[in-house]
C-alpha cells in the first residue's frame, strides 16, 4: 500500500525505514523493509534512516518506585541496556545492505512506535515512510495493522507499508470464487 501525500519537492528526499528488529519472527518482513526503502532511496537519490523503537515494559512503574539514586541508575542501565542490544541487532539487519549505493543512518528510539515514529519523521523532516504490518485475521487488520494505522493517520508524509512475503489476502474477485 502506497500513500502519496504531497512533499515541497519534485522527488522524496530523506526516507524512513521503520522496524521491529527483536519482534516475534519479523526478520522477513524486516529485510523486506529494508530492501524495498533503500532501493526507493537510490532511485531517488535521497537519505536513508531505519530506525527502531522500543519501550522497557513495567518502566514507569518501576521509576515510580525506584526510592534511591541507585535503584534508578539501575533502571537506566536497563534502559541503556536494551538500546545497546537493539542497536546491535539493527546494525546485523542492515550489514547485508551495505553494499547498496545509500548511506544508511540507524537510529534506536526509546518509546510507543506509534507516537515516536511520527516524531522521528518530523524530526527529520521525512518524505516517506516505509514500514510494515502484520498479517491479521479481522476485517480491519486485513490492509494495516494497528501501529501502521496509527502511523498513517498521524504522519504527514508519504507512506509505503510492507506486507510479510507470505502474506495472502482473504479478499477474493469474483472471477477468482
Amino acid at each position: 500500500v502506497w500513500i502519496d501525500r504531497p512533499t515541497p519537492h519534485a522527488r522524496y528526499e530523506r526516507i524512513l525505514a521503520c522496524v521491529e528488529v527483536l519482534g516475534q519472527d519479523g526478520s522477513e518482513l524486516n529485510v523486506s523493509i529494508v530492501d524495498l526503502a533503500s532501493a526507493v532511496a537510490v532511485f531517488e537519490g535521497a537519505s536513508l534512516f531505519v530506525v527502531t523503537a522500543f519501550e522497557i515494559e513495567g518502566e514507569l512503574v518501576m521509576r515510580g518506585r525506584a526510592a534511591t539514586e541507585a535503584a534508578r541508575r539501575q533502571i537506566d542501565e536497563l534502559v541503556e541496556s536494551e538500546r545497546r542490544r537493539r542497536f546491535v541487532a539493527l546494525a546485523a539487519l542492515l550489514e547485508p545492505f551495505r553494499d547498496r549505493p545509500v548511506t544508511i543512518q540507524p537510529k534506536v528510539v526509546k518509546g510507543d512506535p506509534v507516537r515516536v515514529i511520527p516524531e522521528v519523521a518530523r524530526e527529520l523532516q521525512i518524505d516517506l515512510i516505509v514500514l510494515g504490518t502484520t498479517i491479521r485475521s479481522h476485517l480491519m487488520g486485513i490492509l494495516l495493522g494497528s501501529t501502521t494505522q496509527a502511523v498513517v493517520r498521524t504522519a504527514d508524509c508519504g507512506i509505503l507499508v510492507v506486507k510479510p512475503p507470505t502474506f495472502e489476502t482473504p479478499i477474493r474477485l469474483e472471477a477468482d470464487a
